[in-house]
């Protein structure tokens, strides 16, 4: 016997084959990839969430104690008025208004206040 070798269809069909587990072998390791990636993606969006809530805790907690100063210093026992007026003025510092007025008091006397700007100069 001489010259044995697998017909043409067959050498083919191997091929084929071949190729098809590669292909396989390339997309379960695409899956693989896509899969760590999301993960990732995930665990990146749960470290900022959580990194987000501790710091606005930490700005709550801030503002409680800046309140309990001003309230004992003042002598103030209304806790509800100095915690609004507080955070007035704190979401007014944020949105860059330097002045503002307060009318108070029965007779609704004008007090204007000025914000000290946290800007400097060079």
């Amino acid at each position: 016997m001489k010259n044995v070798a697998y017909q043409a269809k067959y050498t083919s069909a191997i091929e084929d084959k071949l190729v098809a587990e590669q292909r396989k072998i390339q997309a379960e390791f695409e899956k693989e990839r896509i899969f760590v990636l999301a993960k990732a993606s995930s665990q990146e969006v749960s470290i900022r969430a959580k990194d987000e809530a501790e710091a606005k805790i930490l700005v709550a907690e801030g503002s409680m104690q800046a309140i309990e100063k001003i309230m004992k210093t003042a002598g103030v026992t209304n806790s509800t008025r100095i915690a609004e007026l507080y955070l007035r003025v704190e979401t007014m510092k944020q949105l860059n208004i330097s002045t503002f007025i307060v009318v108070t008091g029965e007779g609704g006397f004008p007090i204007i206040y000025q914000i000290p700007t946290n800007s400097t100069t060079s």
